[in-house]
């Protein structure tokens, strides 16, 4: 069907969202999509190369960023394990100069986003570091800055402001919560 099988078909749906969505908000509203680049853990069948092709295309089609998630930044493509480059550095240069790439994974100190920044990044996000160290943007300020990692104390979590709901959940990522 129009929905699978070429490279063509398999994206057309979520260029088909970008473009449904960029023609109802106002330009104004900034809309971008958010990648997972290669095959991990339940993501099968994704190829780093048509990842990297799909963000061109949305970023054609107006995307006002790309963001791609790794789960390790620093890390080489699984495609390409010889690489010098980064994850990270393929997708900058595979995209325009003006549309923002913002990237998460694995960046837990002010120095590790400088790192990701200087690979390339314009934005970086943060998840289990934000998660654990709720204030680390106000914190990262200090160079010295290198938060506490997981796993975390139900405690920590508590005083970090995560609902119960929430701690339980976490509970489910392995070696996150103690």
């Amino acid at each position: 069907d129009q929905w699978g099988g070429t490279f063509e078909n398999r994206t057309r749906l979520i260029r088909n969202i970008l473009k449904d969505i960029k023609a109802v908000v106002p330009a104004s509203f900034m809309v971008g999509v958010r990648l997972s680049p290669e095959d991990l853990f339940t993501y099968k069948g994704i190829d780093f190369d048509e990842a990297l092709e799909t963000a061109a295309l949305l970023a054609l089609d107006g995307a006002d960023f790309i963001h791609v998630s790794p789960w390790d930044t620093f890390k080489k493509p699984e495609k390409y394990p010889d690489s010098d480059k980064s994850i990270v550095t393929y997708f900058r240069e595979k995209l325009p100069v003006n549309v923002p790439l913002i990237t998460a994974g694995n960046i837990w100190s002010a120095s590790d986003a400088q790192q990701v920044l200087d690979m390339g990044a314009d934005i970086i996000a943060l998840g289990k570091a934000g998660i654990g160290v709720p204030d680390w943007p106000t914190r990262a300020r200090d160079a010295g800055f290198d938060p506490q990692r997981p796993p975390y104390s139900v405690q920590h979590l508590r005083d970090a402001d995560l609902s119960e709901a929430f701690i339980q959940y976490m509970r489910r990522w392995k070696d996150f919560v103690e």
